[in-house]
């Protein structure tokens, strides 16, 4: 009777521990706040991505300097409307893979290479872009993923000569020229 008693016991205490531990590992899945900052549906939520793509050299920007950059802007968005599941590498020179419940489009704006100066930290840039510009050094090549939530949101936006669906996720890869 004693064995039977002791062995529901170390039962009870073994299943016990299996849910703590399935509990603790869904806990830091979900609600950690990880370096993906993905929600229990998989979508990243309100983030910023930022890659770098070649070491730059020279001086170094900070929010509110004026900077002279070259970019290209690209953007994706679903047929369905909603925002895109991203997934991130840890790998730094790996791109972010995108999926969607739809078709997924790809704008073809990779040619566009522009140039311009911006003011860091200013409103007429982008925030995410601003984040992705602090801290570069003249020279250094940046791939800048901005979230929906961090870009345009779900408004339809003129962007860049290009009018950008709701639920865009944005694109940028930049070049920091110099430091005026």
């Amino acid at each position: 009777m004693n064995d039977s008693k002791s062995s529901t016991n170390v039962l009870y205490v073994t299943i016990i521990i299996v849910l703590a531990i399935i509990g603790l590992i869904v806990w830091f899945t979900f609600f950690s706040g990880g370096s993906d900052k993905l929600s229990t549906s998989g979508q990243v939520e309100s983030e910023i991505t930022i890659r770098t793509l070649n070491e730059g050299v020279g001086e170094t920007a900070q929010d509110g300097d004026r900077v002279s950059i070259e970019y290209t802007f690209e953007y994706i968005y679903a047929d369905d409307g909603l925002p895109l599941t991203v997934s991130v590498s840890e790998n730094e020179g790996d791109s972010p893979v995108y999926s969607s419940d739809s078709a997924l489009h790809f704008s073809n704006t990779r040619a566009d290479l522009k140039t311009d100066t911006v003011v860091i930290g200013s409103p007429s840039i982008l925030a995410g872009l601003s984040e992705g510009l602090t801290e570069m050094k003249e020279g250094e090549i940046r791939r800048v993923v901005i979230s929906p939530d961090e870009g345009f949101g779900d408004i339809e936006f003129e962007a860049e000569g290009h009018v950008v669906p709701p639920n865009s996720t944005l694109i940028y890869t930049v070049t920091l020229l110099t430091v005026l």
